[in-house]
């Protein structure tokens, strides 16, 4: 055993840093140079603005160590992070053991492990398992740069080229997806890609209800593209981004929107842009996009989208419909600003909820059913969803066609996730501390599933970060500095807290 700790020892003290300029290392030759160069940028441009350091390593294996161990060695041998701040990030992946981590500096209180966790499973585990290793790191990547923008004080003395740092690397992702012709697919339940890193999650949270509910109900797509460039017009980003997803998601619409320049374009589906009415309603969406640069207009455009991209174009005019919810919400954004985005979201989904329905044959008003008589008309499962409280399905009723138009509304924090055996909103989780952590050993915690309509049932395990030590030894400051001279990262160390992943 004594063997094995000190290979394991050596092994960690062979992987030196990379060079100075550099923030990204692969050992195994698996990852190619464009990816390792833009690996580079992402973190040199989170240096610039003085919030924290990214490394990212890549190797084969630990050779039978614990990667979370394994990783935190490499962490503080690097020195990841400003001395003063502790503000590093590792993402680490050891590709043929299918592991990864993310190793958090000691000073970032302000980012919690629930946050890195949301990023190794949507970002770095499910691009792995999707067989898109170098999108996995890239999108873990910016999603760290971005938590560390968002959750960490800026260092003053190193944060005086943030600005152009940041302006060059978002016209560096620009200048890639028109290289390459290429947008990565985002999964069915994210619809939001942002080449910026400047969207805060809350906003991403609320701008993805629209196209969830798209999504859930069976109707067309909706995806939102955040970019920033001088060089490029939404509309050519708009038009490069559709035509990487136009055939796999033919009845989808796609919003650009360029934060740097405040302009957007918005593009119907195809099946949609036939209709006359088309144009003008794609015109009123874009200026509601890029009235401001606040992301609350963002929101108000979506807002003007939904019921189109929900019904088709109402027997109203474009111009009519726009007119009315601008009216309802674009004043509460423009009046209010930041502080009534959520509550504005509410009242539009509330107004979309409950608005008139028209038959599709017919042209009459539907009726909307209470609730004794809705099950008949739903499924199984949808009756499942509805009695937990995760969906409250609306059934609307055509008494000449004697057809019904069924409506799902999603609860936004009933607690409950999709299952992925039955597919049903009626998965509920669970978690038991199994052991507390303390300074020298890490904690565990159980985690169980259970779906409320089939059998589907798991149980796992995650492991919880060591308590912080209040001081540390001379030696392991001495390895940093010499580690940190011999590279760009500043002698930054971690106990070890964070997440772990696997595929």
């Amino acid at each position: 055993m004594r063997a094995l700790l000190l290979l394991s020892l050596w092994c960690v003290s062979a992987i030196g840093p990379p060079p100075p300029g550099h923030w990204a290392k692969d050992t195994t030759g698996k990852i190619s140079a464009p990816t390792l160069q833009l690996l580079d940028q992402i973190a040199g441009g989170l240096n610039g603005t003085g919030h924290g350091q990214l490394g990212v390593l890549v190797v084969g294996t630990t050779s039978g160590q614990a990667p979370r161990a394994f990783a935190t060695q490499v962490f503080n041998q690097w020195g990841i992070g400003h001395r003063a701040y502790q503000n590093g990030i590792l993402l680490f992946v050891a590709l043929d053991d299918r592991k990864a981590e993310i190793i958090l500096g000691d000073g970032l209180t302000g980012i919690s492990t629930g946050d890195t966790d949301a990023v190794m499973r949507d970002q770095v585990v499910a691009n792995f398992k999707a067989g898109r290793p170098e999108t996995a790191l890239l999108e873990g990547a910016q999603a760290l740069a971005g938590l560390l923008t968002r959750g960490a004080q800026p260092a003053p003395e190193v944060a005086a080229s943030a600005v152009s740092t940041q302006d060059a690397l978002a016209e560096a992702k620009v200048t890639e997806l028109f290289r390459t012709g290429e947008l990565a697919d985002p999964s069915p339940r994210k619809w939001v890609v942002d080449l910026t890193g400047e969207v805060p999650p809350e906003t991403v949270h609320a701008l993805e209800r629209l196209p969830n509910e798209l999504y859930a109900s069976d109707a067309r797509q909706l995806f939102i593209v955040f970019f920033r460039s001088r060089n490029f017009a939404a509309w050519q980003v708009r038009e490069r981004a559709f035509a990487s997803l136009k055939l796999k998601h033919p009845r989808a619409a796609l919003l650009a929107v360029n934060l740097g320049r405040s302009d957007a374009s918005f593009g119907f589906p195809p099946e949609l842009q036939g209709d006359p009415r088309a144009v003008g309603m794609a015109a009123d969406i874009q200026r509601a996009a890029s009235s401001a640069p606040e992301l609350g207009n963002v929101l108000a455009a979506n807002l003007l989208a939904g019921p189109v991209l929900l019904d088709g174009f109402p027997p109203r005019s474009a111009s009519e419909v726009v007119s009315e919810a601008a009216s309802r919400f674009g004043n509460a954004f423009a009046a209010l600003g930041g502080a009534l985005l959520i509550g504005g979201l509410f009242w539009g989904r509330r107004w979309n909820r409950y608005r008139s329905r028209t038959c599709e044959s017919c042209q009459r008003p539907r009726q909307m059913l209470p609730a004794g008589a809705e099950d008949k008309h739903l499924s199984v499962g949808q009756q499942a969803e509805q009695s937990v409280g995760s969906i409250d399905y609306d059934v609307w009723w055509c008494g000449v066609c004697r057809t019904v138009l069924v409506r799902d509304n999603s609860k936004w924090f009933s607690g409950y996730g999709h299952c992925s055996g039955c597919k049903n909103k009626t998965l509920q989780s669970t978690s038991t501390t199994l052991s507390h952590a303390t300074e020298y050993s890490g904690g565990l915690v159980r985690v169980d599933e259970k779906c409320a309509h089939c059998s589907y049932a798991k149980s796992y395990t995650r492991t919880t970060a060591r308590i912080t030590r209040s001081s540390s030894s001379s030696s392991s400051s001495s390895s940093r500095s010499s580690s940190s001279s011999r590279s760009s990262f500043g002698g930054g160390s971690s106990s070890g807290r964070g997440s772990s992943g696997s595929w």
